[in-house]
């Protein structure tokens, strides 16, 4: 791969939201209207227990729609493949391990001059 099509290299598709995160999409505003002033914690402890008392052929829709979503992100992410090489995602952890030992090297390198 050229160091051009690195740089302009789209980026990767990202994978689908669960039903729970499509649920929460669709209901966040009634949530949010409904309790006025409510912290973000509140109305995610709110939309919790909604999910969790909702009828299961609701669940089964939600579902539904998330395997849909998935098949298209692995059609995606096959012609992303193709066109740029295996997606390479990097644990939050070895992020961070990475930017610590970046930081310790930037550290060493001010205290020698």
């Amino acid at each position: 791969m050229s160091l051009q099509n690195h740089i302009f290299q789209e980026a990767p598709p990202k994978k689908p939201l669960s039903a729970y995160f499509l649920f929460l999409g669709d209901e966040r505003h009634e949530i949010m209207k409904n309790n006025p002033g409510s912290k973000i914690s509140e109305i995610t402890q709110i939309a919790a227990r909604m999910w969790a008392e909702l009828d299961e052929q609701r669940k089964i829709e939600y579902q539904k729609r998330t395997g849909v979503l998935q098949k298209e992100y692995e059609v995606k992410k096959k012609e992303y493949e193709v066109k740029y090489g295996e997606i390479k995602r990097k644990s939050k952890k070895k992020q961070r391990q990475i930017d610590h030992q970046e930081h310790e090297k930037s550290v060493q390198k001010k205290i020698k001059k």
